[in-house]
């Protein structure tokens, strides 16, 4: 054989080895550690979010036994609720720019007020309009659950006379505030997140059907396909991340000759025409609720687990436990704190987006009980990449 056909052929080989497919990988969990996030003073405190920098917002009981909005970072937990000490409120999201918001709950007047806020460091928290420029209604209440890193603010507005109510968008200029839908003798719609396309996840209460809003143009997300023995019916979606993929729960039912039902995990890919996705539960789990998803797809939420108690007798229990995602791995229980109780109750709300970094760290927030009341917590999850054998 001639060189210069050697030649060519190493040439061949070289290129189809530059051009050949990376093995498959999958994710696995390595560790899973647990933090107690303390509390404002007070007994309890619950977490409902964190941004990609581990900062973490939601409530806490203070001393004067207030419900107060919490942002939670490297010197602790700090109370940012708006408003005097008489009033309680709760933050309910917060973004890359730790700009948080939330609602107030204002006892104090009469009748009682409820309105959204919206607070970032160094400036003081400003409740959110009802009314003006971009008006809703004169006696709205109202409440923002999700801000995403443009600045722009997910949430409800309800009408106190008439109990319509509205999915709302808090644009960034002004802050002025946009109904999604037409308003009307509609029936109650919520809004439960917002993702850095502005696409919305909410839920129509008159036909029980979640969906996503995209400028204008509404999708209504599937329930994972009915089999032989099990059939899903639509209820409420609650994470959405950048693709445009969404979490929630489907009721969910077996026929006869055994009939069950209960809250079912579930999961849809954003992708038009592609169905809903069942997660199932955890090791004898009947019901299970999805909240939040991440860019990789990882999956927060809770579900109904089976527990074994030793004392003083043993026995067998059904606990709802929090838990993590993913197609690679399925559905991973979180741990409890070391002070709760076997039958304590954990549930995850949130998630932040896996680090780019040796560890892989996932942080996962939400509460556990500890002698009945809820602890802010966070579950700090290690994960790696590694070949599909």
């Amino acid at each position: 054989m001639s060189a210069r056909i050697l030649s060519v052929l190493g040439f061949s080989i070289a290129a189809t080895a530059a051009h050949a497919e990376p093995p498959p990988t999958r994710y696995v969990v390595t560790s899973i550690t647990i933090t107690d996030l303390g509390t404002l003073g007070g007994t309890e405190s619950l977490a409902r979010d964190i941004n990609d920098s581990g900062r973490v917002v939601g409530w806490s009981r203070s001393g004067q036994t207030r419900k107060r909005a919490f942002l939670y970072g490297p010197g602790g937990m700090e109370d940012i609720g708006p408003g005097p000490a008489v009033e309680e409120s709760d933050a309910l999201g917060i973004n890359a720019h730790n700009v948080v918001v939330g609602r107030i709950e204002r006892y104090h007047l009469s009748p009682v007020e409820i309105r959204a806020f919206r607070w970032a460091a160094g400036a003081t928290a400003e409740l959110l309009p009802v009314t003006g420029s971009g008006a809703i209604c004169t006696d709205c209440s109202s409440e923002a659950v999700a801000i995403n890193d443009s600045n722009n603010i997910a949430g409800s507005a309800r009408s106190p006379t008439s109990g319509d109510e509205w999915p709302v968008i808090w644009w960034s200029a002004g802050a002025t505030a946009s109904v999604l839908l037409p308003k009307g003798p509609l029936p109650p719609i919520f809004a439960f997140d917002i993702n850095n396309h502005d696409q919305i996840v909410a839920y129509d209460k008159g036909i029980e059907s979640p969906f996503r809003w995209t400028a204008g143009s509404i999708t209504w997300i599937p329930d994972p396909p009915e089999t032989s023995t099990d059939r899903y019916i639509p209820a409420e979606n609650y994470g959405i991340n950048d693709r445009g993929a969404t979490v929630g729960r489907s009721m969910w039912a077996t026929s006869a000759p055994v009939y069950r039902h209960g809250w079912r995990a579930t999961w849809w890919s954003g992708v038009a025409g592609a169905e809903g996705r069942d997660l199932g539960v955890l090791f004898g789990g009947t019901e299970s609720v999805a909240y939040e998803v991440n860019e990789q797809s990882f999956v927060a939420g809770y579900s109904s687990a089976q527990t074994m108690v030793v004392l003083p007798e043993p026995a067998t229990y059904l606990v709802t436990a929090a838990f993590i995602w993913h197609n690679d791995f399925g559905m991973r229980r979180l741990p409890s704190l070391p002070t709760s109780q076997p039958r304590d109750t954990c549930k995850a709300y949130a998630l932040n987006n896996r680090k780019s970094n040796q560890v892989g760290l996932i942080q996962v927030v939400g509460y556990c009980d500890v002698g009945g009341k809820p602890r802010a917590v966070r579950w700090d999850v290690s994960t790696r990449v590694q070949p599909v054998m």
